[in-house]
């Protein structure tokens, strides 16, 4: 992932609480362009040929550009050799996760989909999974002479951070490092190689192939456990083609060596995870392990404190510029609407706001949009969905959603909010 146009980016999450598992595939797909839609694919759908869908610019996991076509897409020329078949590629952007599934997979321009989340909690009975064949997440990035393998060898140093994600609010609790808040991993390595941060711990798999192709293996790149920092990533599937992830459940068995050596080739931390809380590396003591199965670009630096909440001030102009019935959310007592509205939210907005708006910076938590905004919440939150903030990275929504669905995410927000 190289280019500045993906904020988050690889399909996986952890199956855990069913609550959180949306917004961690979020997590895996969220870009910062247009919405997902599918682009000129390398050959027809359909016929004899294995067809996947996959992102055009989101190296290392797949690009339709350039000599390195990315790990998902070299396994999944592996596969179709195995079954006999040609390779046929929907080039699709991810930006909006789950909508990006519906409309290419579910829609049949596509047989399957490599790096989904291995969950069968993630979109319900729709898909179905293979078997899982790789685990990513995130990775503690330090200059190979410091050898930091916990927090507390991390002690009064500066620590790169994606912001939104998990390590984030990890540090958090921990006031004795401080944070560099970036919004994807190149940004991250940039402030390593400056001088900026004596540490990052950031999406594994871009640090990876980073550290690999741009840094000369300059850097320890290692796993990191705990909960929110490593998934288990699989094949997905419309529910009808069962027998085609039977097959292919057969080449994963068979392939193990291949996809370790892809891995290998993009740069993956190929490690088991370490326990970041586990006794520091200077005390002699050996980190805790932990057997478990999403970052990408948008700009350089952010301030070291997380960037201010995508909402105008009180009383700005654009507040009257907002028609008050524009903003009227959804009924706060309809469960359906607050659902459907949650969705939505954890598919799109929780990259930046949290899963289910939970999130440890308050100037994003949009949990305390009435006390800020009292009776003027519903036109600010219309009005900044609806023009954007760019200084602040948010886009306008305006075209990508409609007003339907912004009522639905107005009301699960009414619904959440903390008085």
């Amino acid at each position: 992932m190289t280019s500045n146009k993906r904020r988050l980016a690889p399909l996986a999450i952890e199956p855990r609480k069913a609550s959180v598992l949306p917004a961690l595939a979020a997590a895996l797909f969220i870009a910062a362009g247009p919405a997902a839609s599918a682009l000129p694919s390398d050959g027809a759908a359909g016929g004899d040929a294995l067809t996947i869908c996959a992102d055009p610019d989101d190296l290392p996991f797949s690009a339709q550009a350039g000599d390195a076509k990315g790990i998902y897409i070299e396994l999944g020329a592996e596969i179709a050799n195995a079954l006999g078949r040609p390779l046929k590629t929907v080039w699709s952007q991810t930006y909006f996760g789950k909508r990006a599934i519906r409309e290419t997979l579910l829609s049949g321009k596509c047989d399957a989909y490599i790096g989904l989340p291995d969950s069968k909690n993630f979109m319900g009975p729709k898909l179905i999974f293979s078997k899982p064949f790789l685990r990513i997440g995130y990775a503690l990035v330090s200059p190979k002479a410091q050898g930091a393998s916990s927090l507390a060898d991390l002690a009064g140093k500066r620590v790169a951070v994606q912001f939104g994600t998990s390590p984030e609010l990890l540090l958090a609790d921990h006031g004795d490092i401080q944070p560099v808040t970036v919004l994807d991993p190149e940004a991250a390595m940039k402030a390593l190689a400056a001088g900026r941060a004596d540490a990052a711990i950031i999406w594994g798999p871009s640090a990876g192939y980073l550290n690999k192709t741009l840094y000369q293996d300059a850097y320890s790149v290692r796993p990191v456990s705990g909960e929110g920092m490593q998934w288990p990533v699989s094949v997905g599937f419309a529910r009808a083609s069962g027998d085609l992830r039977d097959k292919i459940d057969r080449v994963i068995d068979e392939k193990a060596e291949a996809v370790a050596a892809l891995a290998a080739k993009y740069g993956f931390p190929q490690a088991e995870p370490i326990s970041l809380t586990a006794a520091s590396s200077a005390g002699g003591s050996k980190p805790s392990i932990m057997l478990a199965s999403q970052e990408k670009p948008a700009s350089e630096t952010a301030p070291a404190t997380a960037p201010e909440a995508a909402a105008p001030a009180p009383g700005s102009t654009a507040l009257t510029e907002t028609p008050a019935a524009a903003a009227t959310p959804a009924s706060a007592a309809d469960p359906a609407a607050i659902a459907a509205g949650r969705e939505i939210f954890n598919g799109t907005c929780s990259h930046c706001h949290g899963p289910d708006a939970i999130v440890g910076q308050r100037r994003i938590n949009l949990r305390l949009l009435s006390q800020r905004y009292n009776d003027k919440m519903d036109e600010v939150f219309h009005y900044t969905v609806t023009h954007g903030r760019p200084d602040k990275g948010m886009p306008n929504w305006t075209g990508a959603f409609s007003e339907d669905d912004f009522s639905k995410i107005l009301a699960y927000l009414h619904s959440v909010q903390q008085n």
